[in-house]
């Protein structure tokens, strides 16, 4: 490998290790970084097929993913939703420069102690927030590490003890200085995982173990019944452990279940399209919930993943998107799974069956922390015999992607840059979609939606608010942004409006006090009787969360009743 490759792969690997915390420290961080990696591969990619120093070849694991991939992109919902693409090419750019780079063994080595190292970062934080050294980016968890909830957490958690526990089982090789490495990373990888309380994450580090002790026992020609048999055991009291220790959680999970495979039978063969979950589940969850008992109405929430990756994909790219993906997933797993394979190679696949029982329960698929070192490790699985492509060919369509990406990245850089200068008051508040020059990226990127919204919402631009949730909730379908514009439109007069909108979140969250006391304060001097219809309501619903702001507007209510 050159000089030039090496200086391009350790700079993309850079980006991709800091993308667990370079959102905390860059406003739309993660964002610059994953069009930065797209942009990377995609022209080196172009550079060096140009200079021959690389040869793009595809076999049957690279046409799958791309079959696979271009189904998603083919069967995306409208309106277009430009960061899902943007982060699609991204990945496309880092498959296909990682997947046809020079095989040397350093190359895989600094990959595995990448993950390593970059975990036991992310331990260290969140033991440092569990002493109250370092503040948690979660309200109700002390310890987050620099992700915002402990789920994300354990995943990166899981997937570094992975790559980790081959060192282990590989002790007898290693030199005094990386033995000691080792055991300081491992056990500061435990701790954290044990402060994060994620029960999918011990979950994916015990049966990629399990998988990994597993081989090299076949490996060794013993008898591996046995040992089958006490994993089955101790995974199945593993189970039962973990639904008695939240069993609350576990019934959540239960039912955001049923109501995605509601939404599976409604387009079972081509699914609801890429990006379907997040803009219709809670309209699905909404009509499950009126035929539900007391307890599910007053549990449910605000939901945006499927909390299983397997009915994730159903839900959205159906049974032909779930077979082209099982059918990528085969191929590569029998790749990894050959005796002949090093063992670091094998290390990827223990890696991926990591992740793989981590999204069981889990979401990684929507972090990009977790997926995109997944896809560096796998575009690295030993290559077949395949097709070479032209240097034209994959110059054009590197330099497509890379036109489109630039396109992508300075449009994100002129919103922020205008989003920082409206929320210091240095420019006067707009519509936001007659900022110029980008008007039709933001107001096809929702995630730009979102941060100018919640913008909006602290400034108190009411008539934006109405304008851009209007937009975002096409996208994001939650129940925050229609409280958002019932806001809105209370504080402009709109009663009318105002209740639609409370309403709405009343019956996609019966459990939540905050609409039903704000449909009350909208009508206490309008309407008597509906107010009074409300209080009552309000004294006697049994609310989700219960703390020191729902106890005083169940006290307020309670102190109007009692005055008519």
């Amino acid at each position: 490998m050159e000089v030039r490759q090496k200086v391009i792969v350790l700079s993309v690997l850079c980006i991709v290790y800091s993308l667990p915390q370079i959102w905390f420290f860059l406003v739309g961080g993660e964002e610059y970084a994953m069009l930065s990696l797209g942009i990377l591969c995609f022209a080196a990619l172009s550079y060096f097929t140009h200079k021959g120093t690389i040869r793009v070849n595809i076999d049957k694991i690279d046409i799958l993913f791309v079959c696979f991939i271009s189904y998603c992109l083919f069967n995306v919902c409208l309106p277009l939703d430009v960061t899902t693409l943007s982060r699609t090419f991204s990945l496309v750019g880092i498959w296909f420069f990682f997947r046809n780079l020079p095989r040397k063994d350093y190359g895989v080595m600094m990959v595995q102690w990448g993950i390593i190292l970059s975990s036991v970062v992310q331990a260290a934080v969140a033991i440092m927030q569990q002493f109250g050294v370092w503040n948690s980016l979660h309200a109700h968890f002390p310890a987050t590490g620099a992700f915002g909830n402990p789920g994300p957490l354990g995943g990166y958690l899981a997937l570094g003890m992975t790559i980790l526990f081959l060192r282990f089982v590989r002790f007898g090789i290693r030199s005094r200085c990386e033995q000691v490495l080792i055991v300081m990373c491992a056990v500061i990888l435990l701790c954290a995982i044990v402060i994060a309380d994620s029960r999918a994450s011990w979950f994916a580090v015990s049966v990629a173990a399990g998988v990994c002790c597993f081989r090299r026992r076949r490996k060794r020609k013993t008898k591996s019944i046995k040992f089958m048999a006490l994993s089955a055991c101790f995974l199945t009291l593993q189970a039962i452990a973990f639904i008695c220790y939240r069993p609350d959680s576990v019934f959540a999970r239960l039912t955001i279940w049923k109501v995605s495979l509601l939404m599976f039978c409604d387009a079972p063969v081509f699914g609801n399209g890429t990006g379907s979950f997040l803009r219709r589940y809670m309209d699905k969850q909404t009509e499950y919930l009126s035929g539900a008992s007391t307890f599910i109405k007053r549990e449910a929430d605000d939901v945006s993943v499927a909390y299983n990756e397997i009915l994730g994909v159903l839900v959205e790219q159906g049974l032909v998107g779930f077979c082209l993906l099982m059918a990528f997933m085969i191929f590569l797993c029998a790749t990894l799974w050959k005796r002949d394979a090093s063992e670091d190679e094998h290390s990827f696949l223990y890696a991926l069956i990591s992740v793989l029982c981590f999204s069981l329960f889990s979401y990684p698929s929507s972090i990009p922390a977790i997926y995109v070192p997944v896809v560096v490790m796998l575009a690295l699985t030993p290559m077949g015999k395949g097709m070479n492509l032209s240097k034209r060919y994959v110059r054009s369509f590197a330099t497509l992607n890379l036109t489109f990406l630039v396109f992508c990245f300075f449009c994100n850089l002129s919103f922020w840059t205008y989003l920082d200068r409206y929320r210091s008051l240095e420019t006067t508040p707009t519509n936001i979609f007659d900022h110029k020059p980008v008007p039709w990226f933001v107001r096809h990127n929702p995630i730009c939606l979102t941060s100018m919204a919640d913008a909006q919402i602290a400034v108190g631009d009411q008539m934006a608010i109405i304008i851009t949730c209007g937009r975002l909730v096409q996208y994001h379908n939650k129940s925050q942004w229609y409280m958002a514009l019932g806001d809105a439109n209370a504080q402009l007069g709109r009663l009318k409006e105002a209740d639609a909108y409370y309403g709405r979140v009343c019956t996609m969250r019966p459990g939540l006090v905050e609409p039903f006391y704000a449909r009350f304060l909208l009508w206490i001097g309008e309407d008597s009787e509906r107010s009074v219809s409300i209080a009552r309501h309000v004294l006697s619903m049994p609310a989700k969360i219960e703390n020191s702001e729902t106890r005083a507007m169940r006290e307020s209510v309670y102190e109007f009743l009692q005055r008519i």
